[in-house]
C-alpha cells in the first residue's frame, strides 16, 4: 500500500500531516487489537483502500476528538474498556483527563455535550 500524498490526521484536535500512518497493537484486549493510527496523537483510524492505493482516513468510531496530547490510550478507550467488563478498573492517568466523561461515552451512540 503506497500513498504519494501527504495525509491528514481526521481528529480535529491534531489534524497534523504526515506520510505515513503507524500500526499500533492495543495489548489491553483479548485478543490483542493491531490497528493503523496517527502517527502525532496515534488515535486509531480506518483506511479507505482502492486497488492497494490508500485513497483517504476516516477517525475509528463516532468521534472526531482525539484524547488530549500526552494521554497513553486512545479516545474512546474507557468506553471499549467498560465493554468488555465492568470490573476492570479505570487508569489512574484518565482522572485528570478533561475529556473523561465524552471518552466514557464514546460509541454509546449517547451525546458528549449538551445540544446548543
Amino acid at each position: 500500500m503506497h500513498n504519494p500524498r501527504s495525509l491528514v490526521c481526521p481528529y480535529n484536535n491534531c489534524a497534523k500531516k504526515f506520510d505515513k500512518l503507524i500500526m499500533l497493537t492495543d495489548v489491553t484486549k483479548i485478543p490483542r487489537g493491531t490497528y493503523y493510527a496517527c502517527p502525532h496523537c496515534k488515535c486509531p483510524v480506518d483506511i479507505v483502500v482502492e486497488d492497494q492505493n490508500l485513497l483517504s482516513i476516516k477517525p475509528r468510531g463516532n468521534g472526531k476528538e482525539a484524547p488530549p496530547m500526552g494521554c497513553p490510550f486512545h479516545f474512546g478507550y474507557l468506553a471499549e474498556l467498560k465493554q468488555i467488563s465492568k470490573d476492570f478498573p479505570t487508569p489512574k492517568e484518565c482522572f485528570a483527563c478533561r475529556q473523561m466523561t465524552e471518552c466514557l461515552l464514546n460509541n454509546l451512540g449517547l451525546p458528549t455535550r449538551p445540544a446548543k
